[in-house]
């Protein structure tokens, strides 16, 4: 409960291949956000692939397989022969398609301007706690920012190819994004939500006998100065011990009932705007929880939905072109690749 974070209205759209456009475009560029795994420097002496030439090293291949393979669901169905052996070629597929775009976004003279590179570079920043995690990933990983940068660059360049070759050629009738939305109406309703902030003493499930009265005394002494109107973001401030929120005034963001755990929903389903829960145990130790907003349900008309939407059938579209586009630059292409026992 001490985690949920702020849950915005959602967007939830069926596309088939989007992760691979992403994967192409956007990110799949080895950079590494905290959890994930990153490319190693180049190194021409050990090159896996060459493609038109440019080597695709070993240990850019390596890393990219590692952060592949943490994306399956479980490390040891991996262990399968036949399911690691997909991995490994869609991994190396994928690094050649990326090469091969690159490559051809510098044959049509794609630039890129550096203020936009700085935007996306700070952004993927933005992922990290702090400028220290940022800068150990980046020791861990042996990246310098340089690096970083020129392959937050090329992943840049890719997406604005795809752009130019195919997404300008590619439209979005409105009679499209309309029966788009009339088939998936259910999946754009929006259930109903609560807004809550919250103060905890914290109490572990073992907790010795005192502990226990000492939480329950200090929650006591809360819920007196709710009751007599003091401010609760002021009590969260000086009583949770609930570090990451407490400071935001015990704000714990929008949860729709079946986000909530079950004590949590008994205590605050009946309450209105405003007011503050009993007291609410958990595996954290003791909530006093406050409702500070609250939104029906609804589902979003189409006039409010039709820019996403014709965006999202646009994506679509573009995808299902890039395949034969991509298909194109392979059949083009030398691809030689030194792995033993893949195949071209």
């Amino acid at each position: 409960m001490k985690d949920r974070c702020e849950r915005r209205n959602r967007f939830t759209v069926c596309c088939s291949i989007a992760a691979r456009l992403l994967t192409l475009a956007l990110c799949a560029w080895g950079l590494a956000i905290p959890g994930h795994s990153a490319p190693a420097p180049d190194d021409p002496a050990a090159a896996a692939v060459l493609v038109n030439g440019t080597a695709i090293t070993m240990g850019a291949y390596q890393k990219e397989l590692e952060s592949a393979t943490q994306l399956q669901e479980a490390k040891a169905k991996l262990a399968h022969d036949a399911m690691m052996a997909r991995v490994k070629q869609e991994t190396l597929d994928n690094m050649i398609t990326r090469e091969l775009l690159f490559q051809e976004s510098r044959r049509r003279n794609i630039a890129i301007d550096a203020a936009t590179i700085d935007r996306e570079y700070q952004q993927y920043k933005a992922n990290f706690a702090g400028e220290s995690q940022y800068g150990e990933t980046l020791a861990r990983l042996k990246l310098s920012e340089a690096q970083v940068r020129e392959q937050i660059a090329q992943g840049i360049a890719i997406r604005t190819l795809i752009d130019e070759a195919i997404g300008k050629k590619v439209t979005v009738t409105p009679e499209e994004a309309k029966g788009y939305y009339e088939r998936n109406a259910a999946s754009f309703a929006q259930p109903a939500r609560v807004h809550l902030s919250h103060v905890l003493i914290a109490l572990a499930k073992d907790a010795a006998p005192e502990q226990k009265k000492g939480a329950a005394e200090k929650i006591a002494e809360v819920q007196k100065r709710v009751a007599r109107g003091d401010d609760f973001a002021a009590l969260a401030a000086q009583f949770s011990d609930d570090a990451k929120n407490r400071t935001r005034g015990g704000d714990i963001g929008w949860f729709t009932q079946e986000q909530m755990p079950a004590e949590m929903h008994a205590k605050v389903k009946n309450l209105k705007v405003g007011e503050v829960s009993a007291v609410v145990e958990d595996r954290f130790g003791l909530h006093l929880i406050k409702v500070m907003e609250s939104r029906a349900a609804f589902t979003p008309t189409f006039d409010e939905l039709k820019e996403r939407i014709a965006a999202t059938l646009k994506q679509e579209k573009t995808e299902k072109e890039l395949l034969p586009f991509v298909k194109q630059l392979r059949d083009r292409a030398k691809v030689e690749i030194r792995l033993s026992g893949e195949n071209s």
